[in-house]
């Protein structure tokens, strides 16, 4: 019996140093799985900030590009509003309405304050665009626009006519009515 003890004291020992040699190998598998998934948190927490970055590069490039983008419309306006400025064409990009209108004002203003028998012919901003009545010039790098604007002394609407003659054949009167 003692020998049969011994045997499964043996059994026992053998089986609990291959459990304690697994255990050594499952920990020291463990420890480095845990050190390799540590290393892979670190990987794609820095690609994460990275990318954080990288998106907020990319949003900065956008906008920067939409600013440059809406820049080179508002140089094209102007190139086309100098265009039609050199055709004898006033446009609202040069001459903004608010600023035609407040001129509009103030001389208005000034005429009925020092000259009360003067008035402007036109009163409307949209009025001095179709007039074609006006000058320009360049000043280093400025651009200068003189508008013309037309007085008169009668204090009703002032209407402007023009008279266009059509030659009309009559034959065999010597006079030129029916």
């Amino acid at each position: 019996m003692d020998r049969g003890l011994q045997m499964q004291h043996n059994q026992f020992t053998s089986l609990i140093e291959f459990s304690a040699q697994r255990m050594d190998s499952f920990r020291n598998l463990t420890t480095m799985q845990e050190g390799a998934i540590s290393d892979l948190y670190d990987e794609i927490h820095t690609i994460f900030n990275t990318e954080s970055q990288d998106q907020h590069r990319l949003v900065m490039a956008l906008q920067r590009m939409q600013k440059y983008i809406t820049q080179l419309l508002h140089i094209d306006e102007l190139c086309q509003s100098i265009e039609f400025l050199i055709q004898g064409i006033l446009t609202p990009q040069l001459v903004s309405e608010t600023t035609l209108r407040t001129n509009l004002l103030i001389i208005k203003t000034h005429l009925q304050q020092f000259f009360p028998n003067i008035h402007l012919i036109f009163e409307r901003a949209s009025n001095f665009y179709a007039m074609h009545n006006f000058r320009f010039g360049r000043d280093d790098k400025r651009l200068l626009i003189q508008l013309q604007f037309p007085l008169t002394t009668f204090n009703h609407d002032f209407l402007v006519f023009e008279v266009t003659s059509f030659p009309v054949p009559v034959t065999g009167r010597t006079t030129h009515s029916f």
